[in-house]
């Protein structure tokens, strides 16, 4: 299983970190190597108006943390240290939830009050409701309030990973890994009843599952392959059955959604670092949005 974008970063100086979680269902993941000046992870709040984002630099580690910037790559500043792994807004874009080596944390947009709710898990994603952080353990997805109270399982699906929550919070969207793809392949996940429905089945390795804020479909982050038979990043949209997929375009991805539902940001190698940048749904409009 891939764990992060940052494991696919090659080349210069290096940080070593591990992506074991600890807690309620703690497993155990090999560690990734971040070797490249990186812009990762982007979530665009939900009022339109900025970008959270995981920023890191070898050669000045001091300045790693997570980083707030308005929807053209200006007005930066860092909320917090560290290296994020994944980035969510609540509701009412007020607050930041994002895991790392350590745990799960949750910060002020104006970067104060940054506090742990979770020690381990990955992957958090904040409902519409603003009532529960989803999030995983490697194994198993969890749910619990904004302030880490109320812990609980919230499915008995195994193994299932990366989740993101549908406009109504009735479903979740999640990576799944049956015996017949143990690289990953994408299915949302009914509340309800507690059923996975697949959404992909291509063998192939697909993360990062994004579902729009403004209806059903999804974004992620699929591993192509080239005509010689190498790997490539991708960012895919279908809607929630899986039907209608296309490639949107060849990037390092991570692929998050504009509240709009018609541009989606992404990491992207842009000379020698990877920075972010968006583009709309029908491949037209690229931009660079960090540089």
């Amino acid at each position: 299983m891939r764990e992060n974008l940052l494991l696919r970063l090659v080349g210069g100086l290096g940080v070593v970190l591990s992506l074991g979680s600890c807690g309620a269902d703690s497993g155990i993941t090999p560690p990734f190597t971040v070797t490249q000046l990186s812009d990762t992870a982007p979530a665009w709040s939900p009022d339109g108006l900025a970008i959270a984002y995981a920023h890191f630099d070898p050669t000045h580690p001091d300045t790693s943390g997570l980083y707030l910037a308005d929807t053209t790559g200006g007005q930066i500043r860092r909320l917090a240290t560290g290296l994020p792994r994944s980035i969510d807004w609540s509701p009412d874009s007020q607050h930041i939830v994002y895991d790392d080596d350590f745990g799960i944390h949750v910060v002020n947009r104006d970067g104060d009050s940054l506090r742990t709710i979770y020690m381990g898990g990955a992957f958090p994603s904040w409902s519409y409701d603003g009532s529960t952080i989803a999030f995983d353990t490697n194994r198993h997805i969890w749910f619990m309030a904004p302030d880490g109270s109320h812990l609980r399982q919230a499915s008995s699906a195994f193994p299932v990973r990366m989740p993101d929550w549908s406009r109504d919070d009735s479903r979740l969207v999640v990576v799944s890994y049956p015996a017949s793809a143990p690289s990953g392949e994408l299915a949302t996940l009914n509340l309800s009843d507690d059923s996975l429905h697949p959404i992909t089945a291509n063998s192939r390795v697909n993360e990062y599952p994004r579902w729009s804020p403004a209806g059903g479909e999804i974004t992620w982050d699929h591993w192509g392959a080239t005509s010689g038979g190498a790997n490539r990043p991708e960012v895919w949209i279908a809607d929630s059955s899986g039907s209608g997929a296309y490639r949107l375009i060849v990037a390092d991805s991570q692929p998050s959604w504009h509240p709009g539902g018609m541009t989606v940001v992404f990491s992207m190698q842009a000379t020698d670092a990877i920075h972010l940048f968006a583009i709309g749904l029908d491949g037209t409009g690229l931009r660079q949005i960090t540089h």
